[in-house]
């Protein structure tokens, strides 16, 4: 059965990155049936489109691209200029704005991506034709028949939308006219116990009112990413179906595990089988070396006398089934040696050697790494679990805003009375809330531990510094209305009184990482928190290659691969340096 996205899904995940909104394109490539834009966001994202299935984030280049004309021609037109993602009514298509151009992705039936201007199609990756719409270079592009806008319907366009339907059940009416597929609409009607096989005309106004206040609620209110026995991928708690069910810390993630699967490693086959064969040719040709060493050694003699002119050199020696070309001996018998006459023989046994060992070694990483269990990724179920957040030494909470609109929310929704609130001394820092818990009084050593991780997740990170100041203040000093004749900018607060300043603050930041029956959980503090850790400093090494050291090795010392971007978006945008490490094998 074909996985496919539904349009709830969709349209959640739009919100859920919103952190891509006007970014910048930086770079486009595609594998075949799959497009990928790198956008620029204050880090690198890339940003996969899959027509007719799916789309989702990952920080990771994507490997083994083809540079299609179609991808060029997008490269060409739409590199550095701002995004915005929005989902196109009820429908499974993703309008992603491109300065004054419209990239737009068909996620339904065989899907398309297609670039247009002012309404014309300039270009698409594929050439469709649909009964009354056709994609086609210079012409109109026509959005399929619309259906009700669920995500902007009130109650009488839901009410009149489901009067007026002619589908033989309720649940077919909410699946197909209100565009909500089959499983969320067997959940609403679960929800509100209405009987599935009633026609749309005879469901009462109490269980119309029922079912469209329950299907506000899905649309804007629920997110708890999940799959259920593999085989669901719901953005909410589904109540009617039971199974083996994982939860994801986002949506994004759920997508990107969903379909994890969709690409069969027909490259890594190809790969093994290549390096194989390579092997056996190898064996072979030391074999054949062996046995022939004397032989082929006077071949070498007779093809380096200059004495002798070259044709008769050559004649020679092709007698002796061999042939002879500028400084090369090839064999007849065996095609997959060549002899450079300029070297030892035995010289070139030996790199004949070097090149078996180093097949047998890529065999046995190989070999080794599908041997891994893939890691099943424990989150956080908390409120606070869509922050960054940590526990210092003494075990009180802190948390920290990914962007504006989450410091936002923060100090607005989370800091209460006898909090702390932290931010550093630079443009680009995060508002940190350390919440005081009952009878437990926040330290001297709890406020250093917070200044800690407010310093790490600040831009000074990026920047490569090795500390900042950091202030603090009560949570009583912060609100975001300023004084008469002041403004304050967007996700900005006006502190009053007194800041209390912690000055060259050190930035360093632990990742913990704890296996518990299975499963890894990963986590970030101040301070190390379990057996297995890495500290981390601001650093000039590459990203990657920190992120590459620390999955080698925890697949080395307890068997388990994590995925990168699982450990990417924990740790603090810019370079990584580890320069402690523990980890306790399995």
């Amino acid at each position: 059965m074909k996985k496919e996205i539904t349009f709830l899904d969709a349209f959640k995940l739009v919100n859920e990155l919103s952190y891509l909104q006007n970014g910048r394109v930086r770079d486009v490539k595609s594998r075949k049936n799959e497009l990928f834009l790198m956008i620029y966001s204050g880090r690198e994202y890339w940003l996969r489109i899959v027509p007719g299935r799916f789309f989702s984030v990952q920080f990771n280049k994507p490997d083994e691209t083809i540079n299609f004309p179609f991808t060029s021609k997008l490269k060409d037109t739409l590199v550095n200029k701002s995004v915005v993602l929005s989902l196109h009514k009820s429908d499974r298509i993703l309008d992603i704005k491109v300065g004054d151009y419209l990239l737009i992705a068909e996620l339904f039936s065989n899907g398309n991506v297609v670039l247009a201007e002012r309404d014309k199609i300039i270009w698409s990756m594929f050439a469709r034709k649909y009964g009354t719409r056709e994609i086609k270079s210079g012409e109109e592009y026509v959005y399929p028949p619309g259906k009700a806008d669920v995500t902007t319907l009130n109650y009488d366009g839901f009410k009149e939308t489901i009067m007026k339907s002619d589908r033989e059940s309720i649940v077919k009416c909410l699946a197909v006219d209100l565009s909500l597929g089959g499983v969320y609409s067997e959940e609403l009607i679960f929800r509100c116990g209405i009987d599935k096989s009633l026609k749309p005309n005879e469901v009462k106004d109490e269980a119309l009112n029922k079912l469209y206040e329950e299907l506000k609620k899905v649309l804007l209110d629920e997110v708890k990413p999940n799959i259920i026995n593999k085989e669901v991928l719901s953005t909410i708690e589904l109540k009617h179906l039971n199974g083996e069910k994982v939860y994801f810390e986002s949506i994004n993630e759920a997508v990107k595990s969903f379909f994890s699967e969709e690409r069969v490693n027909k490259p890594e086959s190809r790969k093994e089988e290549a390096i194989s064969k390579a092997v056996d040719q190898y064996k072979e040709n030391v074999r054949f070396l062996e046995e022939n060493f004397d032989k082929i050694s006077d071949i070498i003699k007779i093809a380096r006398d200059s004495s002798t002119s070259l044709d008769k050199r050559r004649g020679e020696i092709k007698r002796l089934g061999f042939a002879f070309s500028d400084k090369y001996i090839t064999s007849e018998a065996n095609k997959g040696v060549t002899i450079d006459i300029t070297q030892p023989l035995r010289y070139q046994l030996g790199k004949i050697y070097s090149k078996i060992k180093s097949a047998n070694s890529q065999i046995k990483r190989r070999e080794n790494k599908t041997q891994l269990i893939k890691a099943k990724i424990k989150k956080e179920d908390k409120w606070y679990s869509k922050y960054i957040w940590f526990f210092t030494s003494s075990g009180i909470l802190g948390i920290l805003g990914k962007n504006n609109d989450q410091n936002v929310s923060i100090v607005k929704k989370y800091a209460e009375p006898g909090d702390i609130v932290l931010h550093a001394d630079i443009f680009g820092s995060p508002f940190c809330v350390v919440k005081r818990e009952k009878n437990k009084e926040i330290t001297e050593e709890d406020i250093k531990e917070a200044a800690r991780m407010t310093a790490s997740y600040s831009s000074a990170w990026k920047a490569n510094a090795s500390n900042i100041d950091v202030y603090y203040v009560d949570s009583s000093q912060v609100t975001s209305s300023p004084p008469a004749g002041e403004y304050l900018t967007k996700g900005s607060f006006y502190i009053s009184g007194k800041r209390n300043y912690l000055n060259k603050v050190e930035l360093h930041v632990y990742l913990n990482i704890s296996i518990e029956e299975g499963e890894i959980k990963l986590s970030v503090s101040p301070a190390k928190k379990s057996e297995t850790y890495f500290l981390f400093k601001p650093g000039n090494s590459p990203r990657k290659a920190a992120i590459s050291f620390v999955r080698k090795e925890i697949a080395e010392k307890t068997g388990y691969d994590i995925p990168a971007d699982e450990i990417d978006k924990m740790l603090p945008s810019g370079g990584l340096e580890v320069i402690e490490n523990r980890v306790i094998s399995k």
